[in-house]
């Protein structure tokens, strides 16, 4: 968004960038989807706000200009668009000679509007499938437009290259108003701003798969845009703080810690909402696709946003199961188009949800719903197509979907461990064991954790015959990975497909990594004194205090070594996965040193992890760079140690929710019971949280004097005494009930 001056011909733009040259302050404020820019020109002040609205396909761009002089100016807002290219690009020549109205990719369509023409989207350019997402968007605006042009030459010295040229100003841009591209929209609009007042413009920007859907938008939007200026409307935060299938009590809390108030109350749902479940994409992963493990998580560590949500996308999911088992790592909802999985985790993170529901939900009846499977396809050698897939007429219920995706990854290796594949939970270990041999410890200790949570449930459902299968399959899973998995000091991570172990100390590269020894204790599947010893070594190998950096492994990967687990090598050392801190194993890690009772790396690790700590001070901020009120996915080490790296996408944001609810409140659901274990920091003496249970909530109310070990001493229920020593009753009546808990 760009202002020109059309006295001096002096141009600048609405944002800090890309005209930085001698440009003034700017304050930017973040909310939720909302963002202002202000800064001062000379003697115009001008604010800009972008905002969403949290029903609608629609983005608002509002402006306000204050002119301080004593005589009005004219001045020209243009309004900046990256297009869609069509398949046919026509080169500037082409333009000129066809002026061909059908062919342009947007038209003018009222004095106040421009129509992007509807095109469609594939994960393919070649494909045209008619299925493909088409969009096309409508451009509105609340003053008329003196004209439009198409073609990045217009603003950019060279195309795309985001540096300001002198074709900005107005005569070079009439000059070249005759050539026009379709790679890009500048819509010019003419403001006459009076001495000492403010002025409003307001901008518009729909999407519609028609043109006629967004012809029949554009009265509405009119209005709505006169509406926004006339009526000097303010941009309500509540308006776009809540998506709309939340619209329910959520879980609050209040703790002697302010920043970790704001992330749990407000920053951490909304990035999961905004960005993981509604959008599907984000600044390092434009995408619009679920992918399957991803999502699963994210609607399970939002329970208490929305339970009803996380049933819906169990049952969504696993509409997207071939019926030997395997899944499709992701998937267009639009358009249907997706990718096989060739990993290894995949397929058990539907059963890993189901039970959480189960467990979080106290209702077993999700089990008995029947969803279709897809057909049975031939695993490529190589990448997997993208493809669009039909399901087939054969359903079965939820609890068949998962017991197929458990015996899909229970084909074993040479010591008896689950088969790698093409990658587990690190993507990018994805040559560890592409030739079907390597096997991964991580996903035994999963699949372990699976296999025992359903021996139970499969009892329950009087199939007593599978139930004690799995009983032994998780026996014998067990053995293994206290012997074979077990390294000496600490869990091995994986063996190669010629066997030679991965997280060893014999290795080079990735001596240790921590997933494996959190996951030893998440899932009960590790002998007590090697899991303590190997949480140890996390601490010692993996946890750097003064930087406040966990590293996922150490040494990084750096052709130290001749084996190549993958595309992990790609990444320099101490980048995402190789060797960075991956906030995801971050948290794992805090809620296994819970289960060990060491409360103080528990606080630890949320701190190494809190966007808001990262950036409180101006050093901190310039150092780690990225947004401070949304979780990252990584923190880089090595030489750039303290950077932020991928935010927005990513499933941390989810489990930090979910770390601060069960770990550090210690508040632990098991159907209709809970158990209270909290690992607060030992100067804490209050805390209250604020769970909702259907209609219902639960508040639960922590004091103590300074210090304590977080246990409990005494409870109440509703001014009742109960016995701390036993699982508490939780209710689901609608009601309000309150627990108070007193920690020595």
């Amino acid at each position: 968004m760009f202002l020109r001056r059309k006295d001096s011909n002096e141009a600048f733009s609405l944002t800090p960038a890309p005209l930085t040259k001698d440009t003034p302050e700017y304050i930017v404020t973040h909310d939720q989807g909302l963002t202002e820019y202000k800064s001062v020109h000379g003697t115009i002040r001008h604010c800009l706000r972008v905002s969403i609205d949290p029903q609608e396909s629609v983005q608002y761009i509002d402006i306000e200009l204050d002119h301080t002089e004593s005589r009005s100016i004219e001045v020209e807002c243009l309004f900046f668009l990256d297009a869609p290219e069509t398949d046919e690009t026509m080169s500037d020549l082409d333009s000129e000679e066809k002026g061909n109205e059908a062919e342009r990719v947007a038209i003018r369509i009222d004095p106040n509007a421009v129509l992007l023409r509807p095109r469609f989207f594939s994960p393919n350019e070649h494909l045209k499938n008619p299925e493909s997402v088409r969009r096309g968007a409508l451009m509105t605006t609340s003053l008329p437009l003196e004209e439009f042009f198409l073609g990045h030459h217009h603003l950019f010295s060279l195309p795309g290259a985001g540096v300001f040229s002198p074709l900005l100003s107005h005569e070079a841009m009439r000059i070249k108003k005759g050539v026009e591209r379709n790679d890009s929209i500048t819509l010019s609009i003419p403001i006459v701003l009076p001495p000492q007042k403010t002025t409003r413009c307001s901008f518009s920007l729909s999407a519609a798969s028609s043109e006629e859907a967004l012809v029949a938008l554009l009265p509405m939007r009119k209005e709505m845009l006169k509406h926004r200026t006339e009526k000097k409307v303010s941009i309500q935060k509540e308006s776009v703080s809540i998506p709309p299938s939340t619209h329910r009590q959520r879980p609050s809390l209040k703790t002697p810690d302010p920043a970790l108030n704001i992330l749990f109350n407000t920053w951490i749902p909304y990035q999961t909402d905004a960005s993981r479940l509604a959008a599907k994409t984000g600044f390092y992963q434009p995408g619009g696709a679920f992918g399957f493990r991803d999502q699963l998580q994210d609607v399970i560590n939002l329970f208490f946003v929305d339970p009803e949500r996380a049933r819906r996308h169990i049952l969504r999911a696993a509409r997207e199961q071939y019926e030997n088992g395997n899944v499709r790592s992701w998937w267009s909802p639009d358009s249907g188009f997706g990718v096989m999985s060739l990993a290894s985790d995949h397929p058990l993170w539907l059963p890993w949800a189901t039970l959480e529901y189960l467990r979080l939900s106290g209702s077993h009846d999700i089990l008995e719903e029947t969803v279709p499977f897809l057909e049975n396809r031939p695993i490529p050698t190589g990448d997997p197509p993208v493809s669009q897939e039909e399901p087939t007429k054969y359903s079965a219920s939820l609890l068949e979907h998962c017991l197929r995706a458990i015996r899909y990854v229970s084909e074993r290796g040479p010591h008896g461990l689950p088969l790698m594949r093409n990658g587990d939970w690190n993507d990018g270990m994805n040559r560890v064991g592409h030739e079907k041999k390597g096997e991964s410890v991580w996903m035994g200790f999963f699949l372990f954790s699976v296999l025992t949570r359903f021996v139970p449930i499969l009892a329950q459902q009087s199939d007593l015959s599978l139930s004690h299968e799995f009983e032994a399959q998780a026996k014998k899973l067990k053995n293994v990975l206290n012997d074979a998995g077990w390294d000496g000091h600490w869990f091995r991570r994986a063996f190669y497909d010629d066997g030679t172990p991965l997280g060893s100390e014999t290795n080079e590269e990735c001596r240790i990594d921590a997933i494996a020894q959190s996951w030893s204790i998440l899932s009960g599947a590790g002998d007590p004194e090697k899991s303590s010893e190997a949480m140890e070594n996390v601490k010692r190998f993996l946890y750097d205090p003064e930087s406040k950096i966990l590293k996922l492994l150490d040494p990084p990967f750096n052709d130290l070594a001749k084996k190549n687990p993958g595309y992990i090598k790609d990444y320099p050392p101490g980048i995402r996965e190789n060797g960075s801190q991956y906030n995801h194993a971050v948290f794992w890690a805090a809620e296994a040193s819970g289960i060990l009772g060491d409360t103080e790396m528990v606080s630890a690790l949320l701190e190494c992890a809190n966007p808001i700590r990262r950036s409180d001070s101006p050093d901190k901020a310039r150092l780690y760079e990225v947004e401070p009120y949304v979780v990252a996915a990584d923190i880089y080490s090595a030489e750039h140690k303290g950077k932020g790296g991928w935010t927005w996408y990513t499933a941390s944001a989810g489990l930090l929710y979910r770390t601060i609810l069960e770990t550090l409140c210690g508040i632990r659901i098991d159907n209709n019971t809970m158990t209270i274990r909290p690992s607060f920091p030992r100067e804490w003496t209050a805390v209250e949280v604020n769970v909702p249970f259907g209609s219902g909530q639960s508040i639960f109310i922590f004091e103590a004097a300074a210090p304590h070990t977080n246990i409990v001493s005494s409870a109440t229920l509703d001014g009742t005494s109960i016995d701390p020593a036993h699982p508490f009753p939780l209710f689901r009546d609608g009601a309000i009930h309150r627990y108070k808990f007193i920690l020595r």
